[in-house]
């Protein structure tokens, strides 16, 4: 038996720059490449900082996984239904990723390809990057004088969608299991733990320690959320209703790896998009094969 600690990636920007410049919070992509681009003034601040490094296990595959299903691009063609054929290197998957490389080309830090979660959070703690889609765990960092240069300054929305998609904010979770070959006694006080943790009272004391909490009638309290160093929390509970896994097999595992590996070398320019996705595909159509599963491949990417 396993209990999460909920966390997902917010779409991170600096507040007083948007009230400065007259900029709208953005709701699609475009909108967020277009006032990236608006306060992209490098060296001294970037338009955006992205998670594009080859990760253990995931960073360029977290960070792009939220574009990927709002350009209806999916890993699966159906993996609720258990039909488990390639699909990653659709039409829908490719604009997803151009747009990554896009924003990245256009308004964000030459080297995208090497900067990973703790980089992204320096820049933003720094005040050196305008917008980072960021998972809601760094951001007692954001807040912490001892650790900022941007107190008070950043704000959070919901992930960005396509024109014509739905946004998807990705799922994280850090899981605690209770074995199965401890002492009934300590499996039994190891529930109870688990089960009050996940009260209502005790996820408001999580809150108050400075964690995002896990209950959405604390991420939606009015009165909690209007507390200033509480200002995510309305971005976070709105993209409740939108959140995404990134995958719910055990092969996922080996799948981030290649993820990681070609979506890497396609943001370095090592490889196009389409060839990066169709390796992909090929790399994780032999995974799932390998695993018995109802699998398949998709027509190539030209």
């Amino acid at each position: 038996m396993s209990h999460g600690i909920t966390r997902r990636n917010l779409s991170l920007g600096t507040a007083d720059l948007y009230e400065e410049y007259k900029l709208k919070v953005p709701e699609t992509w475009d909108e967020l490449l277009a006032n990236a681009k608006k306060l992209h003034n490098p060296p001294k601040i970037y338009g955006i900082v992205q998670r594009g490094a080859r990760g253990a296990p995931n960073d360029v595959s977290y960070d792009w996984w939220p574009y990927l299903y709002s350009f209806n691009g999916s890993l699966f063609r159906d993996e609720a239904k258990g039909d488990f054929t390639i699909s990653i290197n659709s039409p829908e998957s490719k604009a997803a990723l151009d747009f990554y490389i896009r924003m990245a080309k256009e308004a964000g830090h030459p080297q995208t390809g090497g900067l990973a979660q703790a980089q992204i959070i320096q820049n933003l703690a720094t005040g050196k990057a305008a917008h980072a889609m960021l998972v809601i765990a760094a951001w007692s960092q954001m807040d912490d004088p001892n650790k900022s240069a941007v107190v008070g300054k950043l704000n959070a929305t919901m992930a960005p969608r396509s024109a014509n998609g739905k946004p998807a904010p990705v799922l994280g979770h850090w899981l605690g299991g209770i074995p199965k070959n401890v002492p009934k006694a300590r499996q039994t006080a190891a529930l109870a733990f688990l089960n009050w943790f996940q009260t209502r009272g005790a996820q408001v004391k999580y809150l108050q320690a400075g964690a995002p909490p896990v209950r959405q009638d604390v991420l939606s309290d009015p009165v909690l959320s209007k507390d200033p160093k509480n200002r995510w929390m309305k971005a976070m509970a709105d993209s409740s209703p939108f959140t995404r896994q990134m995958w719910t097999v055990p092969e996922g595992a080996q799948i981030g790896d290649v993820l990681e590996l070609r979506l890497n070398q396609a943001v370095i320019g090592e490889l196009t998009t389409a060839k990066a996705l169709n390796m992909i595909a090929d790399e994780a159509h032999a995974i799932m094969a390998r695993g018995g599963y109802k699998t398949g491949k998709i027509t190539p990417l030209a």
